[in-house]
């Protein structure tokens, strides 16, 4: 999984965060489809809604958090890129001060 700069699945209406699932839901008469569910309780959008905006500075900023579980132990691995494409192992609880803004990304604790 990357946080970084992500394409919006549809360019004629791009939707982010928790706007994406204040959409109208989608019925049956327009798309044959079953109504979709109220959505998240509205702590659980601000949450999202959060996050997005972390995700938004994390890409002005160009820097980029990989997460991936290794699958020999299943441990999991934490890569941060900035926009010059240098890039470094370093621990998850050192992405999470990267995401809160609490740390530069290649000045991060190693892995």
């Amino acid at each position: 999984m990357t946080i970084g700069p992500l394409p919006p699945t549809d360019s004629s209406r791009p939707v982010a965060g928790a706007a994406a699932m204040r959409q109208p839901p989608v019925t049956a008469t327009t798309s044959g489809t079953a109504p979709a569910a109220d959505g998240p309780p509205p702590h659980v959008l601000a949450e999202i809604d959060r996050a997005t905006a972390v995700v938004d500075r994390l890409a002005r900023a160009g820097i980029e958090l990989r997460f991936d579980a290794d699958p020999t132990d299943d441990e999991l691995r934490v890569e941060v890129r900035d926009r010059t494409g240098a890039a470094r192992a370093i621990t998850p609880s050192a992405a999470l001060d990267v995401a809160a803004g609490r740390a530069a990304p290649l000045d991060a604790k190693s892995a």
